[in-house]
């Protein structure tokens, strides 16, 4: 059958076969996560307690933040590829690329910065002073979400070969010109979407006004649970296409 030789069933496959290493990426998933939340809750300045510090230090508060974000976000991500990589084949587990792949990151959070800054510049030459905030706005929304797909492809690349400059490159040759290896991790978001709003109309029907708010936190759950599995599919399945290309 020519649907058993397609990504999606391999991907499948490997998750069946893996179990155990699956229940590994939950873990590194879930760590990554909880001290995400544990951070904004730790980290909740008091607007009348900033405005006493001195911004000099602020300012290195805040890049001490993101660059802990940055390279916590690369570990975790980093050893999720690992151990997608070894469903695939064997793999050996080190962390000797570990710096450059946080490097790649760095790269590419610069090149958005950089595209989205220049976009805006010109929208701020060619768009009417009370429209600029909304353009902006979509301009942000749209170049995170090409970005997106970019570092998710970037990142295979890299943990294939381990190579900045030939990752850098090909992942813009992939998205631009070989976007379709994308399409079915597109496809599964949109059913995704699809299925959420149905089943949040359905339960807004069902519970009715007096017990929505207790019924919409059990949906808010499970859909969480739902989406989170969406993802985790989407990034064996699209190791399986980029591997093959």
């Amino acid at each position: 059958m020519k649907f058993k030789k397609t990504s999606f069933w391999k991907a499948k496959e490997l998750i069946w076969k893996s179990k155990k290493k699956s229940f590994y990426i939950l873990c590194l998933d879930a760590l990554f996560l909880s001290v995400m939340f544990l951070l904004s809750r730790i980290i909740s300045p008091d607007p009348y307690q900033i405005y006493s510090i001195e911004p000099s230090i602020i300012l290195v508060f805040i890049a001490l933040y993101f660059a802990f974000l940055l390279f916590f976000y690369s570990l975790t991500k980093y050893i999720v590829l690992l151990v997608i990589k070894s469903m695939h084949e064997k793999a050996e587990f080190t962390l000797k690329n570990y710096f450059r792949f946080a490097l790649l990151n760095i790269i590419i959070a610069a090149i958005m910065l950089v595209i989205f800054f220049a976009f805006s510049l010109i929208a701020g030459l060619a768009v009417k002073q009370e429209n600029l905030a909304l353009i902006s706005t979509i301009l942000l929304v749209a170049i995170s979400i090409i970005f997106y797909f970019y570092a998710n492809i970037a990142h295979l690349l890299f943990i294939i070969d381990n190579k900045i400059g030939k990752t850098i490159k090909q992942a813009f040759e992939i998205l631009f010109k070989r976007g379709k290896v994308y399409s079915p991790i597109i496809l599964n978001m949109l059913v995704f979407a699809v299925v959420y709003t149905l089943l949040g109309v359905a339960l807004a029907l069902i519970a009715g006004a007096e017990n929505l708010f207790s019924h919409r936190q059990i949906f808010t759950a499970a859909a969480g649970v739902l989406f989170y599995l969406v993802i985790f599919f989407n990034r064996v399945n699209l190791f399986c296409k980029i591997k093959n290309i």
